[in-house]
Order: C-alpha cells, then structure tokens, then sequence
C-alpha cells in the first residue's frame, strides 16, 4: 500500500519529535517528585488488588483524582520495574505521538478556515511547521525529560486525540458517532489522567462557531432545532467536566499530610488572586517568545504586592490586548477566537486557591496549542505573497533551529537529581528561597554517601535560614555520626545540635537525640546519657513508640562508651 506525502511528513514529524528529545530516556529518576510518584510510591509498585483500589479510590496523595495516570506508571513497572529509561521512554512515544495528532489538527483547521478545497504540500508544511513550534519548544522540555511529567504528556494527548476524531464527528457522514464517542471518551481519559484540560471543554463549542460554523450567533440560537442539537451534543463533554472538576476541589479542599488546604481570602485577598491571574496570563504568553532562563522553580509568584509594576503591567497587557482583539474581531475572527481561547484554557493555571504558586513551563503545555494554530495561520497567511515567501520559509525554518538548539540544551539538567537542583541555584541566585533547594540538594548528598557535599549543602541553607530547625538538627546528625572521617567533627555537631535544642527550649526528643549523640562522639556520655534520658521520656509523654525503643538501645549503647555510629553498624551487621 502506497503511503501518502502527508503519511510521510507525519512520520518524519514524529521522528524529528524523537530525536530532539532521545538523550532523556537515558535520564534517571530525580527527587522533585518522582519519588513521590514514582520509586518510592508503593501503590503503583504491582498490579495487585489493593493496588488496583488505591488507584481507582485515592484522591489524597497528591490532591488530584488521577485513576490513569496512576494505571499507567503501575503498568510500567510491572513490566519494567524501578527502571526509569522506561518511564522516559514512553514519555518520548507520547510527545512524539500528539506531535503528529496536532500536525493533523492544525491542517484541517486551516483547510476550514481558508476554505482549501484539497490537500497541498504548501498546507502540510503550514501544519508541520505549527506543529513543530508546540514540540519542540524549551517549555515542553520538563513534560518530556522528567518521569513526573507524564501526567502532562499523557493527559495532553488524550485531548489531541479527542480534538481530532471532534473534527472528523463534523466532517464525516458514515461511522459519524464512532468519532463522536471517540472523542468523548478521549477527553474523559484526558481528565482522568490529570485534569489539566477542564476548560478545554469550552473549545468544542467554539469550534463550532468558528472555524467550523456549525453555529452562529442570533437571537434564536436555543430555540433553533439544529443549534439546540448541536449544542446538546456538548451536553456528556461538560458532564465529564463537571464531575472531574467537583472531585478535584473535594480533593484539594480535603488535603491532608503533606498537603495544606486553600489559602483563605484573609491570608490571600481578591484582588491579590486577581492580580495573580493577570500576571500568569501575561507570563505564558511573552514566556513563549523568549524561553530563556528556564527552571523547575520560579519564585516570582511568593511575594504578592497588587500594584507593582510587575502586576500592573500585566493586568495592563491582558486588558488591553482583549479590548484590542474584541475591536478586530471582524477583521482578525482566528486571532480574537484564539486569544479567548487561551484565557479560557489557561483557568486552571492561574492558581485561584493557591498562595505561593507557580509558573512552572508545564502550565502551558495546553495553551501553547494555540499558538501552534496561530503560527501555522499566519505562515499560510504569508506564502500567499510571494513576494514575502521566501523570508517566512527563512524565518520558520531559523525559528524551528533555535527552538531545538534551546530544547536540545534544556534538557541537560534534567539527567539526574544533582545536575537539576544545581541548575536550580543558578537561576535562583541570591533569591532567599534557595534554602529550600540546599536542602534536597543535601539529603541527595546523604543518600548517596557523599556526606562533605551534604555538610556543604546544609551550610549553605543555614546561610540563609540560620534557625532552620530540621537543618541543624540534620546537620549535627551528620557531623557526629558519619562514617567518613573527613565530615565527621563531634564538636562541631554539638554547636549545631545546641542551636537546635535552644529553638526548642530542650522539649523536642529528635534535638535532643542529635545532641546527645554529638557527646557521645567527643567522648561526653554522662551528658550523652542524661540528655538521652530525657529524649525518651518525651517521646513516652507523646506515644511515640519508635523513638521510645531508639533511645533505649542508645541508652544501653553510651553506657557501654559506644556511639552513635557503633549503634547502626551494628544493626547494619545484624
């Protein structure tokens, strides 16, 4: 069977997806979340039945009903195990994949939109080049080449899939309700992975109005026999929608362990939610134009004052651009659409219940699939001057250069846990939030045995945050109880641990335990003892158990004039 051009441009379009991306299936694990996910998430290791409960029930662990984005990394590792090239792996077969689903998206729609009777090559390339932008764009790097983004990249291309079988329900006349459900159950599978597109259930709608026009706005839209069916037929979309997003706000307004529940208006006002909004508005849009400085963690969101410049101008921006767009909305229909699309789609991302939020570049992975529609548009738009031709292929195909030169160097960071959090120092600068990423940097460091890295690390945090209770507790930890000679230094553990007792006005048995350990290595075990004593007894008055027995071998430990560490190597031995 012969395969058409545009069959091969499709593959070509997949492979090229491929390519760029290819050095992250050989990425490792890296603790921003796949360990909570991933590795160390016991209730995706194995298809059992209270596995299989968990998946389909659960809507604490991370605050999000996500049945299959569970499935899928449960059936990964069933298949493959903890063995994170598969994880990558399958990542690259679905950006590949909904690659291509939007190069067949965006040439329909621009044979609807400017009435091309037959298929060209001029048309497929409009559609390849679009198409492209989205891809292989820097801000689809942390989808693609972090296990964790999975979710995005799977639930990204149910969508495509069911905007597509959307267009040919409109287009066909035989097997039309198959495309019909299709469709349906695509999107319902899209929100069950993770409910990213929500408000994407508003586009079907749109595209019936334009570029379909299947609809058209009058007075007697609903009283219509033909617009009232067609409108009906968005009736099982919106119920999908709605059901996933009431279990959405139950699980994020019942959030428990590491989860906090909603900031209230008192701790976090209207206008500086409002403010907020604007601001990510702003930010997807610009942020697609220049992708520079790119990370995991931005910070710009934590302090919100609603009349600085910042916020004022993004309000500004967002404001004027629809007022603008609504004025040329005769003369410029896609672009007017387009742009109430994207203030529509990107709802979920503005953080309306959260305080701090995030700007991190997976929230545009959906509305960046609009300006893949627009930058596919104004392509055509171009070739139709021939004078122009030549400087819009030059200009697209130095477009599409850079965007993977970009991508191809983004990817770095993301091979393992060291190389992103150092990243992450880099573009956080002197920015005070660092602690935070000295200090996983540092227990990266401890879990690897690299203990003079993980002092460092927590030096460094205590620069920042001197009276950080659970850094100096660590770090006196680790100073009187490493195994290698050259971290370990008893004394200087027990300043740190006193730092730490003092913060807790000696009340707290994990200080305590620190303390009593950081005089047991310089040899004090009267004080090593008596402060030992006294960890147990407050952990009996709290019920704890297991910090009751730890101390209790410890006890019999330092009246035997051992340590800490003689204590672990030998149940190590055991």
């Amino acid at each position: 069977m012969k395969i058409p051009k545009t069959g091969w441009l499709a593959v070509l379009l997949f492979a090229v997806t491929i390519a760029l991306f290819s050095k992250a299936s050989t990425a490792d694990f890296v603790q921003w979340d796949d360990d909570i996910n991933i590795y160390s998430n016991e209730h995706i290791q194995g298809l059992t039945a209270e596995n299989w409960r968990w998946i389909w029930t659960d809507t604490s662990y991370v605050r999000r009903y996500i049945p299959l984005g569970w499935l899928a990394w449960a059936v990964q590792y069933q298949l493959f195990g903890p063995n994170p090239a598969a994880f990558h792996s399958f990542n690259l077969l679905l950006h590949g994949l909904s690659a291509v689903l939007l190069f067949l998206i965006i040439r329909r729609l621009l044979r609807v939109r400017f009435a091309i009777e037959k298929p060209s090559a001029p048309l497929d390339l409009c559609a390849a080049f679009g198409a492209l932008v989205w891809a292989l764009h820097p801000l689809r790097v942390e989808s693609v080449a972090w296990a964790s983004g999975q979710l995005y990249c799977q639930a990204t291309t149910f969508l495509l899939v069911s905007l597509f079988c959307y267009l040919r329900f409109c287009e066909s006349t035989r097997r039309k309700w198959f495309w019909y459900a299709v469709s349906l159950f695509s999107f319902a599978a899209s929100l069950l992975t993770y409910p990213i597109a929500l408000f994407w259930v508003f586009i079907f709608p749109v595209l019936d109005f334009f570029p379909l026009k299947r609809l058209a706005l009058h007075r007697n839209l609903l009283r219509d026999r033909v617009s009232s069916r067609i409108l009906l037929e968005k009736f099982p979309f919106f119920l999908a929608a709605g059901i996933t997003l009431a279990l959405t706000l139950l699980a994020r307004t019942h959030a428990s362990g590491l989860w906090t529940t909603p900031v209230t208006l008192e701790k976090f006002g209207l206008a500086e939610r409002l403010m907020q909004a604007f601001y990510v508005w702003a930010y997807f849009v610009w942020k697609n134009f220049l992708p520079l400085n790119l990370s995991p963690l931005y910070t710009s969101l934590f302090q919100i004052h609603p009349y600085d410049a910042g916020f004022i101008t993004a309000a500004v921006f967002v404001i004027a651009t629809s007022a603008f767009l609504f004025w040329q909305r005769r003369r410029w229909p896609a672009f007017f659409a387009l742009w109430c699309c994207y203030l529509v789609v990107m709802v979920p991302m503005l953080g309306l219940t959260e305080h701090p939020h995030f700007t991190n570049d997976r929230y545009g992975q959906l509305s960046a699939l609009l300006l893949a529609v627009g930058a596919a548009g104004f392509v055509w738009r171009t070739l139709s001057d021939p004078r122009a031709m030549r400087l819009a292929v030059g200009a697209a195909m130095s477009c599409l250069a850079v965007l993977a030169l970009l991508s191809h160097e983004q990817i770095n960071p993301w091979r393992n846990t060291e190389s992103l959090l150092q990243h992450m120092l880099v573009n956080l600068g002197t920015d005070p939030y660092r602690y935070d990423t000295h200090n996983r940097l540092a227990l990266w460091y401890s879990q690897k045995g690299n203990a003079p890295a993980a002092a460092n690390q927590y030096r460094l945090s205590l620069a920042v945050r001197p009276n950080q209770l659970s850094d100096l507790t660590r770090l006196s930890m680790l100073l009187a109880t490493s195994d290698d000679p050259a971290a370990r230094n008893g004394e200087l553990a027990l300043d740190y641990a006193r730092r730490a007792c003092e913060l807790t006005h000696y009340q707290h048995p994990v200080p305590l335990l620190a303390q009593a350990a950081a005089y047991a290595e310089c040899g004090w075990y009267d004080q090593a003892i008596a402060l030992t004593e006294k960890a147990r007894a407050i952990a009996a008055s709290k019920g704890d158990l297991k910090l009751v027995d730890l101390n209790e071998n410890l006890l019999a430990c330092y009246r035997c004039g051992g340590t800490f560490r003689d204590f672990t190597n030998s149940r190590k031995a055991e």
